[in-house]
């Protein structure tokens, strides 16, 4: 699997949206729709091992083994019954939409700090963006959800300084992983959101994963 930029990323589901779709995207159209250069574009194509995009767009149009987003972001969107999984997390937003509600990723999701808590707001639900565990100890308002965003859930002790933080002050505790072997915290947290990993897709969807399943579920509420 290719280690993929945010900017790569929305290439790709862009362009297998225009698939999925039955649309023909020229290589400056896709670029007009994700707002870059053609030149980005090209370069993606032979980071993946291709010759260029005519090569790469027409691999993925005529490989039927080829998942394309509407696969990706429904049938493997989450472990376990999707519909299950996200009207629990829908019923727990709704629960905690007058709270103050705290989102953190460790700092390493950049692109979801600014997305999550921007769709949270659109139904007058706050939610702030926080990795300080000083910063969540000092806060004096009502605690409602605190969700934790991990890829990959680590014991370092940031984390766990905030996990105790919140477990303390009675937060809602929300995980959405790809996995949690080991953790020392998982029997404090109130709902596990795993995001489904596809080892055949060959760029990393973790992120418009969880934007993808956090939409749905805000959706639901």
């Amino acid at each position: 699997m290719f280690d993929m930029t945010e900017i790569e990323n929305l290439i790709m589901d862009t362009m297998l949206r225009n698939i999925t779709q039955n649309k023909n995207v020229s290589l400056k159209e896709l670029a007009k729709q994700c707002h870059v250069v053609d030149s980005t574009i090209v370069k993606l194509s032979k980071k993946l091992g291709y010759s260029g995009y005519i090569e790469m767009y027409y691999h993925y149009l005529n490989n039927n083994n080829i998942k394309t987003s509407k696969d990706v972001f429904n049938e493997n969107l989450v472990v376990g019954d999707l519909n299950e999984v996200v009207q629990d997390f829908a019923s727990i937003i709704l629960e905690h939409a007058k709270d103050k509600n705290v989102i953190s990723d460790g700092a390493k999701y950049p692109l979801l700090g600014l997305y999550l808590p921007r769709k949270l707001r659109l139904f007058d639900i706050f939610a702030a963006y926080s990795y300080d565990y000083e910063l969540l100890d000092v806060m004096h308002f009502k605690p409602g959800m605190y969700i934790l965003i991990q890829k990959r859930i680590s014991n370092d002790m940031a984390l766990s300084e905030m996990l105790k933080i919140a477990i303390k002050k009675g937060y809602h505790i929300i995980l959405i992983t790809c996995g949690m072997d080991d953790f020392a915290y998982s029997d404090f947290v109130d709902m596990t959101i795993q995001i489904q990993e596809d080892a055949s897709c060959p760029i990393d969807l973790w992120e418009p994963k969880v934007m993808v399943f956090f939409r749905k579920s805000i959706c639901g509420i």
